[in-house]
């Protein structure tokens, strides 16, 4: 495949370069040829697999302990591209991943047997709740809101643009991800000796 668009490619600037150009100069750029339908042709083969960028929830590590610094890293940004892409994502993450994610949390509460960690933006709130002690289990349920203004008096929008909401948690707490990371990974090596 990739020799029959080299072919063509080559037939065709034979074709409209023998109006503009003399055969010695087509000869001298053969390769230069040859090379650029290689990367048009790997280019329209990529980019017809759209599936490519869809993180697999079923491939992912079974423990967070196990994975060196390198590998958890890389995990934290495919995590994110994943909330980004689709934010109901985040009901497919346990507590270590939304703290790879997203680092830990601005607010934790408990209420009897649910908890909640909420995460603030400047124009949104994420809520994402656990029955029970967040664990490896997945999270139970999550909501996305707008802030309210206190100072004009808006009311908080129940449903605002879930992607929009979480790209605004990753950016503005891009330092706070950052910095945590170190204590996260901490964290996750302590939990691995102590097992």
């Amino acid at each position: 495949m990739l020799q029959q668009a080299k072919n063509k490619m080559i037939r065709t600037f034979k074709f409209g370069s023998s109006f503009l150009l003399p055969a010695h100069l087509f000869m001298t750029h053969q390769k230069k040829i040859s090379l650029l339908a290689l990367c048009l042709s790997l280019f329209l083969v990529g980019s017809c697999n759209e599936s490519a960028g869809v993180f697999d929830f079923s491939n992912r590590p079974a423990n967070l302990q196990q994975l060196s610094k390198s590998d958890l890293v890389r995990y934290g940004y495919a995590l994110q591209v994943a909330l980004l892409q689709t934010p109901d994502n985040v009901k497919k993450l346990n507590a270590d991943e939304i703290k790879l994610a997203l680092s830990k949390p601005d607010l934790e509460r408990k209420d009897g047997q649910n908890n909640l960690w909420q995460y603030r933006t400047k124009g949104c709130v994420l809520d994402v709740y656990w029955k029970e002690k967040p664990s490896s289990k997945p999270v139970s349920y999550f909501e996305i809101r707008q802030r309210r203004s206190v100072l004009d008096g808006t009311e908080a929008v129940v449903d605002p643009v879930q992607w929009q909401c979480v790209q605004s948690v990753i950016q503005e707490r891009r330092h706070v991800i950052d910095d945590g990371f170190n204590d996260i990974y901490a964290d996750l090596s302590l939990k691995a000796h102590k097992s």
